[in-house]
C-alpha cells in the first residue's frame, strides 16, 4: 500500500478464461493492471502475471513468470527481460530470488549472466538500461573477487546492500554497500562467522525497503 492507501494485489482470476491478474484497489474502486490471459482481443496477455508492488506514485511492478515489468495504470513497460543484454555485455540466463523495489519503483535484482568473464551480478534499474552494482568479475574492497552474491535490499535512494561470500581477500564474508559504477562500501568485515552475518543482514533488511 502506498501513501494514497491504493493497494496493489494478485489474484487467480475463474475466468472464462481462468486466469492471474494484477490489480489495483483505491477506495474500494479496482483497476486491472495486467492479465494474464486477456479476454480482450486486442489487449495484452502476459501468461501468468504476480508479485506486484505499488510505488509512491501509483506505478506497479510485476512479474511475468522470470520477467519484470512495470504499468502506469495506462502503459505497460519492460524493466527486466531474461534473454536479453546484461549490463557491460553479455545476456542474462535466469534471475535468482525475490527482486527488490523501492518507492520509486527502482528495481534491484541478482541474475545469472553469460557470454562475459561475469556469470552473475546484482543489478539495478528504473526503466533505463540496467547499472551493475556488484558481480564476481569485480574486486571488491577486501581484495580477491566475489565469489557468490547472496541476499540483498535496496533504500529509497538506489543504494543497494548484499551479502557475499569471497576469496582471496581479507574475509570470507561481507556485506557491502554499492551505488553503481563499481564503487563499494565494506559494512561488514568479518571472516568465518556467516551465521552472525546472516542475523545482521536480517536486522538490515529491516531498515532497507525489499519485496518479499
Amino acid at each position: 500500500m502506498n501513501a494514497q492507501h491504493a493497494v496493489a494485489f494478485d489474484a487467480v482470476v475463474s475466468g472464462p478464461p481462468p486466469t492471474t491478474g494484477v490489480f489495483v484497489n483505491q477506495r474500494g474502486t479496482a483497476s486491472t493492471i495486467a492479465l494474464g490471459l486477456n479476454p480482450d482481443p486486442v489487449a495484452r496477455s502476459f501468461g501468468v502475471v504476480s508479485n506486484p508492488f505499488i510505488t509512491r506514485k501509483g506505478e506497479v511492478v510485476f512479474q511475468v513468470v522470470s520477467d519484470i515489468f512495470r504499468s502506469n495504470g495506462k502503459t505497460i513497460i519492460p524493466l527486466v527481460r531474461v534473454g536479453g543484454p546484461a549490463p557491460g555485455g553479455g545476456t542474462l540466463m535466469s534471475l535468482v530470488g525475490e527482486r527488490a523495489v523501492n518507492d520509486d519503483g527502482t528495481v534491484a535484482y541478482l541474475a545469472y549472466v553469460s557470454g562475459v568473464p561475469a556469470t552473475q551480478g546484482v543489478f539495478r534499474t528504473d526503466g533505463t538500461p540496467s547499472t551493475t552494482i556488484a558481480s564476481d568479475a569485480v574486486t571488491p574492497p577486501t581484495g580477491g573477487r566475489f565469489t557468490g552474491l547472496l541476499s540483498f535490499a535496496m533504500n529509497n535512494v538506489g543504494q543497494v546492500a548484499f551479502h557475499s561470500e569471497m576469496t582471496a581477500g581479507s574475509a570470507d564474508h561481507g556485506i557491502f554497500r554499492g551505488e553503481g559504477g563499481g564503487s563499494h562500501s565494506f559494512l561488514l568485515p568479518t571472516r568465518g562467522r556467516l551465521e552472525a552475518e546472516r542475523s545482521r543482514i536480517a536486522a538490515f533488511r529491516q531498515s532497507m525497503h525489499t519485496v518479499r
